[in-house]
């Protein structure tokens, strides 16, 4: 593939996807979702397809293309564009034969023009997608783990994959013959994200592994402990914050061995996640509501949280901004606080 930037695929076979541009979809009939940070509006509403639930919400973290939203859904992958107006820019809609995507990762060396980004596949494979302005979308699948896969995340030209098959696998994007076990699980892998180098891996059991890629020779990983059974968490350095049934925890990766803080909420939360810039709070989903948390505080009384009127199916923030993104059945919110 061409471009200045962005991984080298290998030679190969390649799938070239059907892509459309498409005019802004229309709004769907239904009332605005309103939630605490901006009153009674939204900054902007998107609708896609209304045959295609959407699974996964994931804004680029990388600042070269930060303005860039990947909102993966039934057979459909999207990329938005929000300009943070009533008008809002082409979007690029990648069709995929999948039913459902649990998970979306961004490429670091994404950029306006030529982006890469992988998703988590039902089929047990991750389909890395080159997306290069001008040309049709290429893909390429990589076969990894024998049971359904939960979580990726890029390091450099690795893949970083976490599955139901209790293992972190690395695979290398440009040598597909590589493939290392990196830790294998006593449970379920449920999440894997990176930051800073580190790879944090959370397990069912509750169990977080925080892997040093760049310590050589490789150290043993280090281990914390949270709340059982983990449903999600995230990963800004060095905060880490989980949820495990109805309970939030945070801790630092530079005290394994501490619990910062944790609170045990009304409703079980679906989502966990870290604004890049605010490590101060933290956002969470619990079905129609969505929950800001000042970290300081960790309590219920100090919480902002307002009732959607479509259950949340997905939550990422802007990488630059303190700008929230929400999907919902088949609509995403953007939110400018």
């Amino acid at each position: 593939m061409g471009g200045s930037r962005g991984i080298p695929f290998p030679a190969g076979v390649y799938r070239v996807m059907v892509t459309e541009i498409l005019a802004p979809s229309p709004l769907p009939a239904t009332p605005p979702l309103t939630m605490w940070f901006t009153g009674s509006k939204p900054s902007w509403t998107f609708a896609t397809d209304p045959n295609s639930s959407i699974s996964a919400v994931e804004a680029c973290p990388f600042p070269d293309a930060a303005d860039h939203v990947a909102v993966a859904g039934d057979s459909r992958l999207t990329i938005i564009r929000p300009d943070w107006d009533p008008a809002m820019t082409a979007t690029s809609v990648i069709n995929h034969p999948h039913e459902y995507i649990s998970s979306v990762a961004w490429h670091q060396e994404s950029i306006t023009g030529n982006l890469t980004l992988g998703v988590a596949n039902p089929n047990r494979s991750v389909s890395v997608y080159r997306i290069v302005e001008g040309r049709s979308p290429a893909s390429r699948d990589f076969s990894i783990h024998t049971d359904s896969i939960n979580s990726l995340t890029f390091l450099e030209s690795s893949l970083i994959t976490t599955s139901d098959d209790a293992t972190i696998r690395q695979t290398e994007i440009e040598d597909r013959s590589v493939d290392v076990v990196l830790r294998r699980l006593h449970s379920r892998g449920i999440v894997v994200r990176s930051s800073n180098s580190i790879i944090l891996a959370g397990e069912l059991n509750g169990t977080l592994h925080l892997l040093d890629r760049r310590a050589s020779p490789p150290t043993s990983p280090s281990v914390i402990t949270a709340p059982a059974p983990l449903i999600d968490a995230d990963f800004m350095f060095p905060l880490i914050a989980t949820i495990s049934d109805s309970k939030i925890s945070l801790f630092d990766v530079r005290k394994t061995s501490t619990t910062l803080s944790s609170t045990t909420t009304a409703t079980i939360p679906q989502r966990v996640r870290i604004p890049p810039t605010s490590i101060n709070e933290i956002s969470t989903a619990h079905g129609y509501r969505v929950v800001m948390w000042d970290r300081t505080l960790m309590s219920e009384e100090s919480a902002r949280y307002h009732e959607q009127q479509l259950g949340c199916t997905g939550m990422s923030w802007h990488a630059l901004d303190f700008r929230c993104f929400t999907g919902a059945d088949h609509v995403i919110y953007g939110w400018d606080i």
